[in-house]
């Protein structure tokens, strides 16, 4: 219940802002990451996975990317894996 209200708030602070920049011409580029990525955990046993990490984050940012596009965003988003299950998500807003 506590990662979800956690969620929630970033969530809406990071839309809000988000698209408040982006209604202003602003361009930007906000990185989120997560140290225990979901997808990530199952696969975090040994280095061998960590050249196969992106193949998985690329759904994650295409929904980045989709949702921003709904809300009339147009960005680019990049995922880097260093050490597994850690990602970082770039999020490049382009001026619209």
């Amino acid at each position: 219940m506590a990662d979800e209200a956690l969620f929630l708030l970033l969530h809406n602070e990071m839309v809000t802002g988000v698209y408040k920049s982006a209604e202003q011409g602003e361009v930007g580029i906000y990185v989120l990451q997560d140290n225990k990525f979901r997808l990530l955990t199952q696969m975090s046993s040994g280095k061998q996975y960590l050249d196969h990490a992106p193949k998985y984050l690329a759904f994650t940012c295409g929904l980045i990317r989709g949702g921003l596009s709904n809300l009339g965003i147009k960005s680019i988003v990049t995922a880097e894996v260093s050490a597994m299950p850690a990602c970082k998500f770039q999020v490049m807003i382009q001026k619209m």
